[in-house]
């Protein structure tokens, strides 16, 4: 820059900000702009994004720390928040700690990384752990505004999150409408907020009907492999099911409704005549399966809208007290149920 400066006769601070992009913004003429960039790709000069990080401390970045572990549901939100930050142009970096965790590396090693980083705001997808949170409380006390999308938790930040309850009341009561009363319903193992959530919405939906819950009513999804196909597809040849009389069951996910499709077929057990079946996300492929499934559409695109406005809020210095809001799912009606037989 200093060559820069002396070649062309102006101040090194004025090529500094037309460099750094910021000759609009301090009245900088073009042509002065443009000499200076055809000086500089001339010699060669190459900018040090990071560089510019460490010296002011701020480097610009929303940060995107994300756990998707594979799972369409979380993949595709990842993909939406990105790209609603780009459309207001700001600077995006995603760091998914599934990369960084299936190599061996431990959380808190990651999150000291992105700290390195410098970033100007956070955006936190579904991951839970005590480093998590810690690293946070970091991040709050340093003044970087924090934006969770399921990331629920009692931290003081802005929320925004799918009501899980309403997924799973909308998957019941679909059923109950039609006149099911003998439901199977699906969930993950764990003591995850967000599946205690699940539960508590198919027992708001029996209780809609004046039918009585009990934990027979549940089967909580126990993966032996890591093909979550697999898991909906042993579910229904470990569960009985069928000759237990159960007509109609909700899916976790539309994948593990694929696999539940898959064994339900093998086994002679048709869908939806003899076993209605209602997945949960609508993924892109629920509508092409071999019977096209009944879902629950958890309208993502409404939930990265909503974390993104709030954080670009943040940003611009809003102080209010950290807000929540449950982005409401709405059902997808297919193929896939029907009342029951008979």
């Amino acid at each position: 820059m200093n060559d820069i400066a002396a070649q062309t006769g102006f101040a090194v601070s004025t090529v500094t900000k037309v460099l750094r992009g910021d000759g609009d913004r301090y009245g900088i003429r073009e042509a002065t702009q443009r000499q200076i960039r055809e000086l500089a790709d001339k010699l060669g000069y190459r900018g040090s994004f990071f560089a510019r990080a460490l010296r002011s401390g701020n480097s610009g970045l929303v940060v995107l720390v994300t756990c998707t572990a594979e799972f369409p549901v979380r993949i595709c939100t990842q993909n939406l928040v990105a790209q609603e930050l780009c459309k207001r142009g700001l600077k995006v970096m995603t760091v998914d700690v599934t990369w960084e965790l299936g190599l061996g590396r431990n959380m808190a090693e990651v999150l000291r990384e992105v700290t390195a980083l410098h970033p100007a705001a956070v955006l936190v997808g579904r991951i839970e752990g005590v480093a998590v949170d810690q690293w946070v409380g970091v991040m709050l006390r340093r003044g970087v505004p924090v934006v969770g999308m399921d990331y629920v938790n009692k931290l003081p930040i802005d929320q925004v999150y799918v009501s899980r309850r309403q997924v799973a009341y909308l998957q019941t009561s679909h059923l109950l409408e039609l006149g099911h009363r003998r439901i199977r319903f699906t969930t993950g193992s764990g003591q995850d907020w967000l599946l205690s959530e699940r539960l508590l919405g198919f027992q708001a939906a029996l209780k809609e009907y004046k039918l009585r819950f009990t934990p027979e009513l549940v089967t909580h999804l126990h993966s032996r492999v890591p093909d979550i196909f697999q898991v909906g597809y042993d579910a229904v040849r470990d569960s009985g099911w069928v000759a237990s009389g159960v007509t109609g069951v909700t899916a976790l996910n539309d994948q593990v409704a694929l696999g539940m499709l898959h064994a339900f077929g093998e086994a002679g057990v048709a869908v939806p005549g003899r076993m209605s079946l209602v997945g949960s996300e609508n993924q892109a492929a629920a509508a092409w399966y071999a019977v096209p499934l009944t879902t629950v559409d958890w309208n993502l695109k409404q939930q990265a809208e909503l974390a993104v406005e709030w954080l670009v809020e943040r940003m611009n210095g809003l102080s209010a007290k950290p807000r929540r809001e449950a982005i409401q799912p709405r059902l997808v009606v297919r193929q896939s149920t029907a009342a029951p037989a008979g």
